[in-house]
């Protein structure tokens, strides 16, 4: 019979109940039933299964691509044809909402790596346009995630405990595949919108880059630290705030490579992480925007996205600030706040609908929508990465030791296991930390923690079995019946939320949830909104509102009093008492000026004033059917075409004044006034010879069948 390997002597630091106490009571234990291999495989294939079903959105299509596109879901294969092409610009159409202009150039302010991930496919599609492939490479995204969160479970038991791989217990094993497989937050991100899948290649390739970690520090060898860095430098192209957490890693591995005296490439490597990811991912900024970030006061949606400016107008437009960290983290740490809706017929999760906001925080002043915390969704996964960083910084030691440590205590404490792990959640955390400096909160940044709640898990199990291990076998009982049942409620509750959330948000199909559901989950505050009373309420909540409640005059004329900006956009489109549209027009805030110029109520003595208000406005007045004959007349004068042209198709304008602008210069206003059905013979008669075939056919049609105004 062939002799057994000696097992490996722990190091200084290990975790109590190391080497055969701790997840392995015996050499022989990887032959146990059930295998390793069948624990990873029976819970990733139906992982695997539910991240395609999410991110089809139900069609099991790979390449279903939705007929609107408004969700910028082409927006990364557009990029990679504008790099292809030695540019970084897009067309606005395939970044609707998003756009950074610069120079009269539309810029994502997403990151390079999806869009590089996608040239293997590119090149075999070839030229299918209209697809830009999100949902595939989302669900690659999440199984890549999946996958390394597994492989940092089992590599950081190997190391922590000193043993094999092959030798490890299964049950720690299963509780941490448990919470970073299918109960991974990744799942979160199922709406495959260009943010989900930016976050998720973030988010996957930093656990992948920790798990590299992981494996150096247990094998030495150079090759993790190689992975380390392509991984840190994907991570950080495909959203910037990763690039905290690859510096954070790259700084530790450097002092541990240092520690260790494992050569000039290995430090040359952590260095790279160190620096490289975040110098790339600035610079790319900086050939996009000529800033190192993004001025988001030139993002093209903000205009529109009451939402976040209704928040954002009482920090006086402080899109960061360390300010919004304690509000933030309370929330997403709170203990509370699990509901089940069940209005719809059919149990969906609902969430606190109000922030508590500590000091430091202006009230109202976080673009918010009803968010989950992380103690709800994984409870586990938390406590774990708190036991980790507890045993690290050696709290409890120090409560119970009475005497001064020597030095020698002092430098074993620094290399210990205990201290590393402690580092390396830390070191994860950075990207979360950054995020809370960040002014919006929505359900998709609680993936911002998924790497550090990853590393922590996989670091805790090891924890976890110690303390089971300490029981009688009664307490072993229930503790490990109790750790299982909360890894599979954070997997019930990560689906729940899922499937009845992101889903039915974009499915095309009607099957998965009604569509009162639907509205709900994009639109939870309407059923409790009173005029003025709810902050960062919608203008498509605000129209829900309206529709729910039937709001009669009165409490427009409160809405339009609202502190809140959406609610006086959707009191300017509502309103037709002449007193509250007056007031309106004179609003501080620009949507809520160009709400008003829209609407046909609006009063003929503000029009003046609106008509020289910024362009966009102009515009909308241009259009509106109720605008003064005075002010539609100098419209048509105004040398800006844009406007000639909107005011060309209005149906109010003046016929002789029409007539005028059948002999534009700009062949858009031509074809405009052609089509208008306010239009003079006379006119029809001079656009008849245009030189433009559209429009002379639709001025010799209209002229034939006398459809045209006397």
């Amino acid at each position: 019979m062939a002799p057994t390997a000696p097992s490996p002597a722990p190091v200084a630091g290990a975790p109590p109940g190391g080497g055969a106490g701790t997840l392995a009571a015996t050499d022989a234990s990887h032959r146990s039933w059930p295998s390793q291999r069948l624990i990873f495989w029976t819970l990733f294939i139906p992982t695997a299964l539910g991240a395609y079903l999410l991110t089809t959105l139900g069609t099991l299509n790979p390449l279903f691509h939705p007929s609107r596109n408004d969700l910028g879901t082409r927006f990364f294969r557009a990029q990679l044809e504008a790099m292809l092409a030695g540019r970084l610009d897009v067309t606005a159409s395939d970044l609707f909402g998003e756009c950074f202009i610069i120079d009269d150039r539309c810029y994502g302010y997403f990151g390079l790596t999806p869009s590089l991930l996608r040239l293997p496919v590119l090149l075999i599609a070839g030229g299918d346009a209209g697809n830009g492939w999100s949902h595939l490479f989302t669900f690659m995204a999440m199984l890549i995630g999946v996958i390394a969160a597994m492989g940092l479970v089992r590599a950081a038991a190997a190391w922590t405990s000193q043993r094999p791989p092959a030798h490890l217990a299964r049950w720690p094993l299963t509780v941490g595949y448990l919470i970073v497989g299918p109960g991974a937050l990744l799942f979160l991100l199922g709406r495959s919108a260009v943010y989900e899948e930016a976050l998720a290649w973030g988010a996957a390739l930093t656990i992948a880059a920790t798990w590299a970690v992981v494996a150096w520090l247990r094998t030495g060898g150079i090759t993790p630290l190689v992975l380390l860095l392509m991984l840190s430098l994907l991570a950080a192209n495909a959203r910037v705030g990763f690039a905290l957490t690859a510096t954070a890693l790259g700084l530790l591995v450097a002092l541990l490579a240092w520690h260790r005296r494992s050569g000039t490439v290995a430090i040359g490597l952590a260095a790279g992480t160190a620096t490289l990811p975040l110098i790339s991912a600035l610079a790319v900024n900086w050939l996009k925007f000529a800033a190192l970030l993004p001025d988001l006061s030139r993002l093209e949606g903000l205009r529109n996205a009451s939402f976040d400016l209704a928040a954002l107008e009482r920090t006086g437009f402080a899109y960061t600030s360390a300010g919004y960290i304690p509000t933030k983290a309370f929330a997403l740490l709170r203990p509370w706040g699990l509901q089940v809706d069940t209005s719809s017929g059919l149990p969906q999760p609902a969430f606190p609908e109000a922030l508590i906001y500590l000091p430091g925080t202006v009230p109202g002043g976080i673009a918010y929508a009803p968010t989950p915390s992380l103690l709800v969704l994984t409870p586990l996964a938390v406590g774990l990465s708190l036991a980790v960083l507890i045993r690290g910084v050696g709290l409890l030691g120090l409560l119970r030791s009475r005497a001064t440590p020597t030095l020698d205590d002092i430098t074993r404490r620094a290399v210990s296991i205990t201290l590393i792990s402690a580092l390396l959640v830390t070191a994860t955390a950075a990207a979360w930390g950054a995020s809370l400096t960040f002014y919006s909160l929505t359900p998709r940044y609680l993936v911002d923690a998924w790497p550090m709640l990853a590393c922590g898990t996989a670091l805790g199990v090891v924890v976890l079995d110690h303390w089971r291990r300490r029981f009688a076998p009664a307490g072993r009982v229930a503790l490990t019946g109790a750790a299982t049942a909360l890894a599979t409620y954070s997997i019930t509750l990560v689906w729940w939320g899922a499937l009845g959330g992101a889903l039915p948000l974009s499915s095309p199909l009607d099957s998965w949830l009604p569509s009162s559901a639907v509205q709900r989950f994009i639109c939870p505050q309407p059923a409790a909104w009173r005029p003025g009373g709810v902050d960062g309420l919608t203008r498509e909540c605000a129209e829900l509102a309206e529709d729910r409640q039937g709001l009669d005059a009165g409490a427009l004329v409160a809405a339009a009093g609202s502190a809140n900006t959406a609610v006086r956009t959707f009191a300017a489109i509502r309103a037709s008492d002449p007193s509250v549209l007056t007031a309106l027009a004179g609003d501080e805030f620009e949507a809520v000026r160009l709400a008003a110029a829209a609407n046909t109520s609006l009063p003929v003595a503000v029009q003046p004033t609106l008509a020289t208000d910024t362009p966009e406005i102009a515009l909308a007045l241009a259009a509106n059917t109720s605008a003064a004959p005075a002010v539609l007349d100098a419209f048509a004068e105004s040398a800006v075409a844009q406007l000639r042209l909107a005011v060309a198709g209005n149906p109010s304008l003046n016929p002789m004044t029409l007539r005028v602008l059948a002999s534009d210069d700009n062949g858009k206003v031509r074809l405009a006034v052609a089509q208008n059905t306010r239009t003079p013979a006379a006119a029809l008669r001079i656009l008849a010879s245009d030189e433009i075939p559209e429009t002379a056919d639709i001025a010799r049609a209209r002229l034939a069948a006398g459809t045209y105004n006397e």
